[in-house]
């Protein structure tokens, strides 16, 4: 592997360069996720204090939820954490490719983050 200025390339030309590029747009994926998820457990937390407000007021759970539909709430949960979920795992694909792009092992990475090699070399065999 060679230096050039201050971004690293290997034999492979500017693979090192094409990994940095497609995790940081990983990051910002995976940024994107996280807020949505706060969002949704914002708006979770604000329905479950009235809830609790509700029922410390001697109001009844079926009244409650006759005026608070509980499915969207659960649906937009579910919904944030797969997104969350999705962008994590390709994130943590793409940071595996860069670091192999600029030498780590598949060794290497395991050991960094606590892994198999295997899976590893599982999320480095996935396709994009």
């Amino acid at each position: 592997m060679q230096t050039v200025g201050t971004h690293p390339t290997d034999e492979h030309g500017d693979d090192v360069g094409a990994a940095r590029r497609e995790y940081l747009a990983s990051i910002g994926n995976l940024d994107a996720a996280y807020r949505g998820l706060n969002e949704t457990l914002l708006h979770a937390t604000a329905a479950l204090i009235a809830l609790r407000s509700h029922l410390e007021r001697h109001g009844s759970a079926r009244e409650f939820f006759t005026d608070v539909q509980p499915m969207p709430l659960r649906s937009d949960l579910a919904h944030a954490l797969d997104g969350l979920e999705r962008a994590r795992h390709e994130s943590i694909r793409l940071l595996y490719r860069l670091l192999q792009a600029e030498g780590s092992t598949k060794a290497d990475i395991a050991r960094t983050f606590g892994v198999s090699r295997q899976l590893v070399s599982r999320l480095l065999g996935e396709t994009d």
